[in-house]
């Protein structure tokens, strides 16, 4: 099985044409390079060793010339196209990784943070894409600047050249060492920044919150303690990838110091020439460079790693299927429960064997406690989760073996988060059926209490409403939800608490929108507010995932029962 890092550089079979320019102008590179190297050793050795001042070859300065050009002309057209490789990689994975959250099933969500998701499409997809953008000099144009001299300097002298390679292994070990170390840190940083990102988003959504209740020291404190291990993690990642860099170069410098010696007892053993230290000096100059970049090579290639990884488990993480053929034509709108019990976890059972029918045209509230169970029902209608036993059934069928899109195309849900997407308000509502005429879109703003506050603005439909629809009130904004929720005409429509967080007035806007449309559809109401579900067909009393109760308001209120006590207590 391929690992992380080999799965990100098979991404580079798609783009072939990208990779063999690059290809050939890192050849070209390394052939530039070499040229210069070899022909200054030559331009020194004919002008000054032979002291022949007099006698300027101009043909050898056109050729150091012709070398110098084709260097770093073949420079810019390899970081060109790598760069735009990186580019097209990075594109690439953004892409999959969005199309892959899109199409993740809920429970992911249940169990991972925003925020992890945030910090990969972001920080690990922007470090792939910096070493992308210099991947032909990293893995070809510098090991081939290596084997081509080193080739060359065996050519020249292979007694010398023995001697100079002793520094290869030594260089080896020490990065290998620095480069395991770095893989580790590394990893560490990259999980410390989702956590960052975690802390500044939940900031940015909350901050009322946070204003409101004084909050603000103790989230600062949150934040200090994690961005101080993030800058512990890297002083201590900068300390061992600095002192790589000198260390190199050192190791470089040795390399020529060596070269010098060894020249000069070469030369008084007969088994050199000063013609030849002269050239090995001026190839080991043009080799201290890739040597000296190697380390950097390896610290990023171990940094890639955990970022490759959580990539790749994101885009590996097993989505949604929609693999059944059998659709709904039409949905009429019964529901029916039958013994589904369900859990998010093995620890906690949510629902406990709950049986229930739901007519077609009913409406149908939901009460009790937080916790008791009721948005996890709910969301076993549009399979945002399926039950681990028991059945649900629409129009007598289970749901599980039809398509997830033909079930969800006939069910609306309005939930009591009021956030809308950053558009105007004619997009947001439109959303939930794309091709509706304006005409459509009016009546369903008119239906919801929305058309009025909506004229009233002087760009009307097309206004923007903003981050999470800020430029309009929380009332504003459920009502355009509602509208959103109506336009779509459908069978079944899912009311999760939908005027928990209105002031008087918009609740009361909102509870006359919903009795007019009361008996058109299957309408499922969470409710904490009792008094706004009283004229529900059927009442169904929750407790610890359990169903307790059920019957009309008028029923129930006058027996000894659980929602008598819950509504008297709302009501005192």
């Amino acid at each position: 099985m391929k690992t992380p890092t080999q799965r990100l550089f098979s991404l580079l079979k798609e783009y072939k044409g990208l990779v063999f320019i690059s290809c050939i102008a890192a050849v070209l590179f390394v052939m530039g390079r070499t040229g210069v190297s070899l022909f200054i050793g030559e331009f020194i050795n004919d002008i000054f060793i032979a002291q022949n001042y007099s006698s300027l070859n101009i043909k050898q300065v056109l050729v150091l010339f012709a070398f110098g050009f084709l260097w770093s002309g073949a420079q810019y057209t390899m970081y060109l196209f790598s760069g735009k490789l990186a580019i097209r990689i990075s594109h690439q994975l953004r892409e999959r990784i969005y199309k892959k959250i899109i199409k993740l099933p809920m429970s992911y969500y249940h169990q991972n943070s925003s925020s992890n998701l945030l910090s990969i499409t972001s920080n690990d997809i922007t470090l792939v894409e910096s070493f992308l953008m210099t991947i032909m000099v990293q893995l070809l144009a510098q090991p081939l600047t290596v084997i081509v001299i080193v080739s060359a300097m065996f050519t020249i002298n292979w007694q010398l050249s023995l001697y100079f390679l002793i520094l290869g292994p030594i260089i080896g070990v020490f990065l290998g060492l620095v480069g395991a170390k770095i893989q580790k840190i590394g990893s560490n940083m990259q999980e410390n920044v989702a956590q960052i990102t975690k802390v500044f988003s939940e900031t940015m959504r909350h901050i009322q919150i946070i204003k409101g209740f004084n909050f603000e020291k103790v989230e600062i404190d949150n934040f200090k303690n994690k961005n101080n291990l993030q800058l512990s993690l890297s002083d201590q990642e900068i300390k061992i990838r600095l002192v790589a860099l000198p260390m190199s170069d050192f190791l470089g410098i040795t390399a020529i110091i060596l070269i010098l010696s060894l020249g000069a007892v070469g030369i008084q053993l007969g088994i050199a020439t000063a013609s030849d230290v002269t050239k090995f000096v001026a190839m080991a100059i043009i080799l201290s460079e890739p040597i000296s970049s190697s380390n950097q090579l390896i610290l990023i290639v171990k940094k890639l790693g955990p970022s490759a990884k959580r990539i790749f488990d994101i885009i590996d993480t097993e989505e949604e299927t929609d693999t059944h053929i059998k659709k709904f034509d039409h949905i009429k709108g019964d529901i029916t429960f039958k013994d589904v019990s369900f859990s998010y976890n093995k620890d906690q059972v949510v629902l406990k064997n709950i049986s229930l029918e739901i007519k077609a045209k009913e409406t149908i509230a939901l009460v009790g406690y937080s916790g008791s169970g009721k948005s996890s029902l709910i969301s076993l209608i549009p399979k945002f989760y399926v039950p681990n036993t028991g059945e649900v059934l629409i129009d007598g069928q289970n749901t599980l073996d039809y398509n997830l899109s033909s079930i969800r195309q006939n069910i609306s849900i309005v939930s009591q988060d009021t956030s809308l997407f950053s558009d105007t308000i004619y997009n947001n509502i439109k959303l939930s059926k794309p091709e509706a005429t304006m005409e459509e879109i009016i009546t369903a703003a008119k239906i919801a209490n929305a058309h009025e506050f909506i004229s009233l603005h002087t760009e009307g439909y097309h206004r923007y409403v903003g981050d999470q629809g800020n430029n309009l009130s929380v009332g504003e904004r459920q009502r355009i939800i509602l509208a959103r929720a109506i336009l779509r005409n459908p069978a079944i429509l899912i009311l999760d608490e939908p005027t928990s967080s209105l002031d008087a007035d918009s609740e009361s806007k909102i509870t006359k929108a919903l009795e007019n449309i009361y008996g058109q559809q299957t309408t499922i109401i969470i409710a904490h507010k009792l008094a706004t579900i009283e004229n529900a067909d059927k009442i169904v009393v929750m407790k610890e995932g359990e169903v307790l109760e059920i019957g009309s308001h008028n029923e129930l209120i006058t027996l000894d029962s659980y929602y008598n006590k819950l509504y008297h207590a709302q009501n005192l």
